[in-house]
């Protein structure tokens, strides 16, 4: 219990930036397309009290980086010119059975290509990693339970309520915020360079031994 006549500390409320009201159509659609039906996340914006908890969470993390410069350089704004085209192209596709193919790069590709399954330990390591060689390794996660279980509505439904890492303070203290929270401020964020799950002790955190 606090003393007597002990002065109680305000939270302060950091109200959104205009940017961050604006509605995103097509990451509802995002959202709805990964399962999601919880009506939280399919407003197109982060809500003031998400907002809030994250922008105090920024502040913490870069005590020195205005609230306002976390979106300076309108990388959110920007990315429409292309990421949002191609977005509205995939989801076109996606309703009719499709797939969409990137337009042709000006460059020549020639980095060599080899299947997982025909490649072993010792052949990766004189070939490749010797050599200094790039390589581009396909099929490695083919049968990676995660890409269905780690899909955004499962981990919401199996994990919305645990709490995840997402920055420090300046005195080393950790940030943390429930993943439903994250996965909102996922969605409808406008920063530049977007705080991210930083669990450094993943193996100590008992939801994440379930997270296969």
């Amino acid at each position: 219990a606090s003393q007597k006549g002990e002065k109680k500390k305000e939270f302060k409320f950091y109200p959104p930036l205009p940017l961050e009201t604006q509605i995103d159509h097509q990451m509802i659609q995002y959202a709805r397309d990964e399962g999601i039906t919880d009506e939280d996340l399919l407003t197109g914006r982060m809500s003031e009290a998400i907002c809030n908890i994250m922008n105090h969470a920024k502040l913490k993390h870069r005590s020195s980086l205005k609230l306002e410069n976390w979106s300076r350089d309108g990388y959110y704004t920007r990315q429409g010119e292309v990421l949002d085209k191609l977005l509205a192209q995939v989801v076109k596709a996606k309703k009719r059975g499709e797939s969409v193919k990137c337009p042709e790069m000006d460059f020549e590709d020639n980095i060599e290509r080899v299947d997982y399954a025909d490649l072993n330990e010792e052949q990766f390591l004189k070939k490749f990693e010797f050599a200094s060689k790039p390589v581009i390794i396909r099929g490695v996660a083919d049968d990676w339970k995660g890409k269905t279980s780690w899909r955004l509505n499962e981990l919401l439904k199996r994990f919305g309520r645990s709490r995840f890492k997402i920055g420090e303070s300046d005195s080393g203290r950790k940030l943390k915020v429930t993943l439903k929270q994250y996965l909102e401020y996922v969605l409808y964020g406008r920063d530049d360079s977007p705080l991210y799950l930083f669990e450094s002790s993943l193996e100590e955190h008992p939801e994440a031994h379930e997270m296969q």
